[in-house]
């Protein structure tokens, strides 16, 4: 149930990203693996290898990364320019944290369409797209569906 809970917030973010990022307001979703806390017992949690935990430090850490803007690093090296520091995907696991990419069109004809219906396009359609550098209700960005 996590697994299909962490999906539809995920794509959540994905689908509200772009609009409100032009609203000036920048969205995030934060997946941590296995952080303790009291939603199980202590011999529950013992059952479970350390190293599969990710320390609450982490999160906050992960949290304040993304929060703050600028650029950033995952721990694999991906970076983020600033300008580009919003909508991520940010995976936590043991003490670091990675940037998740969307998955991947079935094909070229799957791609077009997406592209087509997503945010930007439907703003465009209607009339409403803001001018370059303005954070009104609504925007596009050719990076962000």
């Amino acid at each position: 149930m996590y697994s299909g809970a962490k999906a539809g917030v995920i794509h959540f973010n994905r689908a509200i990203t772009v609009a409100y990022h032009h609203a000036g307001i920048r969205t995030f979703t934060v997946c941590p693996s296995i952080v303790r806390t009291r939603l199980l017992s202590e011999e529950e949690w013992g059952s479970l290898p350390e190293s599969f935990m990710t320390p609450m430090e982490t999160v906050v850490n992960a949290v304040v990364k993304v929060v703050d803007g600028g650029d950033i690093e995952d721990a694999k090296g991906k970076k983020v320019a600033g300008k580009d520091n919003w909508g991520l995907t940010v995976e936590l696991f043991g003490k670091n944290f990675y940037f998740r990419d969307g998955v991947e069109y079935c094909d070229e004809s799957m791609k077009t369409m997406a592209m087509s219906t997503g945010m930007k396009a439907q703003l465009e359609r209607i009339g409403k797209p803001k001018a370059e550098g303005e954070h009104g209700a609504w925007g596009g960005n050719a990076d962000k569906v």
